[in-house]
């Protein structure tokens, strides 16, 4: 097992204590040392947990309770020499109707995948109760609604960023975005359609039935929409494991994508979900493909951005980003940074955007540049 790999599992086996989310178990382990639930358990004991911030003497002792409850509950699983012998004996014997199930068994509801990956954007945990049409987080009781099919989980205090993102956040923009405002906007900097923009980020993706793609700054979902069309292409629902979350800031855009999921009948293939891009709502290595086209250049931190995309890929997972460059002449290039002023809108040197993937933890497999727009495949290390 890997260092990285041993890590996760570290993390996987701290987050089932309540009050403890990836974050929580992050810090953890770097800053106190701790390694299991036992040694959780004992730092609380010892009055060490509340070292941490964000943990007060009242949280310890909720955590300790907890801890100490899996361990019981642990060992009380723990198979005895009659258990395993029982199991063996089992084991040995054939069991048709349960291989008849094994193969034939359809994929686990779409809604099922999607929630088990959601992560508290309040706490940092990944554990929530769903009731109708609201998400409500075990550990700190936040309630996050659905609506018109759309996970809310955009954190309250999201900042409105320069005048590119609040055009983006305009019912206007969003009807007007993907028939006039995107096409007119590729075709001023680059030689690509917006069909040939989502073939090469499709291939980019190496998609397969059981892909978990998440699409960061999605937008109206054109991009979304397409893959998860290529995804479903000529699979049968037993195939079909694939999971498709579109995530955008902007609630206007977020609504439109819904419409127009439903009317190219795709509907019931892609989660949509209000989110931060610096503070994806999602868990530690919950998808292996990362995509994100004509957002990254209005983030407000970029690099923390690229962090959260790679912190919800698993080891190895595809990320591909389409964003624009700082082309031209000398009087070209400085109108472009003159304009960063007022809209917030940031544009790529081509060293300087694999400089950024390689610090956030990606290693660059390839681009490709038209004119002022670059899409770039890297992959998680």
């Amino acid at each position: 097992m890997t260092d990285s790999e041993e890590r996760s599992a570290i993390i996987d086996d701290l987050t089932r204590v309540k009050y403890v989310g990836p974050a929580k178990a992050e810090q953890m382990i770097d800053e106190l040392g701790i390694s299991s639930v036992a040694e959780l358990a004992d730092a609380a004991r010892e009055d060490r947990l509340s070292a941490l911030q964000g943990i007060g003497k009242t949280t310890a002792d909720k955590m300790l309770a907890s801890a100490e409850e899996l361990l019981e509950s642990d060992e009380r699983e723990e198979p005895t020499e009659d258990t395993e012998q029982e199991a063996a004996d089992e084991d040995e014997e054939p069991d048709q109707a349960a291989d008849d199930t094994t193969t034939s068994s359809a994929p686990r509801p779409r809604i099922e995948r999607f929630i088990e990956r959601v992560r508290c954007p309040a706490c940092g945990h990944d554990s929530f109760d769903r009731e109708a049409a609201v998400l409500s987080c075990t550990a700190c009781k936040r309630q996050y609604n659905i609506t018109d099919g759309i996970a809310d989980l955009a954190p309250p205090d999201t900042p409105r960023s320069g005048l590119a993102q609040k055009v983006m956040e305009s019912g206007l923009y969003s009807r007007l975005y993907e028939k006039h405002a995107r096409p007119k906007l590729t075709s001023l900097i680059s030689d690509r359609t917006i069909d040939e923009e989502m073939d090469l980020a499709a291939d980019y993706l190496e998609l397969s039935p059981e892909t978990m793609l998440l699409d960061v700054a999605c937008g109206t979902g054109n991009f979304t929409r397409y893959f998860a069309q290529r995804i479903g292409s000529g699979v049968t629902g037993y195939d079909d494991q694939s999971l498709v979350v579109g995530m955008d800031i902007s609630w206007a855009m977020l609504q439109r994508a819904r419409s127009y999921l439903r009317r190219d009948g795709v509907n019931d293939r892609v989660f949509l979900l209000r989110g931060d891009a610096t503070r994806i709502p999602l868990g530690r290595a919950t998808f292996d493909r990362v995509h994100c086209a004509g957002g990254l250049h209005l983030m407000d931190d970029i690099d923390e951005a690229l962090r959260h995309f790679a912190r919800v890929l698993e080891p190895g997972g595809i990320c591909v980003v389409s964003t624009f460059l700082l082309n031209g002449g000398v009087f070209k290039r400085i109108a472009k940074r003159l304009a960063e002023i007022p809209t917030d809108f940031h544009w790529f040197e081509r060293d300087e955007l694999h400089e950024r993937l390689e610090r956030a933890g990606f290693e660059l497999v390839t681009d490709s540049v038209s004119r002022e727009a670059i899409t770039v495949k890297a992959r998680r290390t």
